[in-house]
């Protein structure tokens, strides 16, 4: 493991984009860091210690030689940004696929949030936008403005390292959000049952209200209107099934009835699952048989 001073953070671009489409991934590892940041739509990240949700306005910092990966089953936008924190470290920076596992921590006891919520308002937000706006444009003068700029996405993410090192943990543990990825746990193999919220706070083990704070600090969510979602992915998948109707669906999916599922379906989808049904069978994704 290297320490790297703060002084020595000079952030090397090797990629930065902005992609539209479902972001689906399976396990990886990558060579350098990331910066992902989800600009629509949802997905899941997935590690090794479980899946945690990746929601709108959400950044992550992804470290090398940690697997992970992406699921979704709705259309988002991301923004990447690959870098190393300094050139000369590791070594062979002109040849990433040479590379052998590697650790590089800050001095200073500092570090960056595996996983924490920005707003579109947020200096860093338009930052990372307008880091990706000038790396495309191809110029020397906005490359460099992309790197300076990215030294300074770096330096406001810099927090105080918590105890233990929780801040730091890419596989994404600690004991925050441990606590949330039981109550997600629960969500997810009851999410058709009558879930109270006392059911998923005590999962957690923690007292509601305590858990409904930290719940909405790490998904941007209340618990309610988490498992509203959970239920409506599920629902999606559900509507490629042509033998099933729109009330066996919501009765699979944990709503009381077809009028109430149609309800929600169509406040978070925009449009009601009929027309999603009708658009899978004109699209061809259905095997009729």
């Amino acid at each position: 493991m290297h320490t790297l001073p703060i002084e020595d953070i000079s952030p090397f671009i090797r990629i930065a984009h902005r992609q539209l489409g479902q972001l689906n991934m399976g396990e990886r590892v990558i060579v350098d860091h990331e910066f992902v940041l989800l600009l629509g739509g949802e997905a899941r990240f997935v590690t090794r210690a479980g899946e945690t949700p990746f929601l709108k306005h959400q950044l992550l910092f992804i470290r090398p030689f940690v697997p992970h990966g992406f699921s979704s089953t709705v259309a988002n936008e991301h923004l990447a940004v690959h870098f190393d924190l300094n050139p000369r470290q590791p070594k062979f920076v002109h040849h990433p696929e040479r590379r052998r596992p590697y650790e590089i921590r800050f001095a200073d006891d500092l570090d960056i949030a595996v996983q924490q919520r920005l707003t579109p308002r947020d200096g860093i937000h338009e930052d990372l936008l307008q880091l990706v706006r000038d790396w495309k444009s191809g110029t020397r003068v906005g490359r460099l403005a992309a790197h300076a700029r990215l030294l300074g996405i770096i330096a406001a993410l810099l927090r105080p390292r918590e105890a233990g090192g929780a801040a730091a943990d890419a596989d994404g543990s600690g004991v925050k959000r441990s606590r949330v990825q039981r109550a997600l746990a629960l969500m997810e193999a009851r999410y058709a049952e009558p879930l109270t919220a006392e059911d998923i706070a005590h999962a957690s083990g923690l007292g509601h209200s305590r858990f409904a704070v930290l719940f909405r600090e790490l998904t941007g969510y209340s618990p309610k209107e988490y498992l509203r979602r959970l239920r409506i992915d599920k629902a999606r998948l559900l509507l490629a099934d042509i033998d099933l109707s729109i009330k066996e669906i919501a009765a699979r999916t944990g709503f009381d009835d077809q009028y109430h599922f149609s309800r929600v379906f169509r406040q978070i989808d925009g449009v009601p699952p009929t027309a999603v049904r009708e658009a899978l069978l004109t699209r061809g994704r259905i095997s009729i048989t």
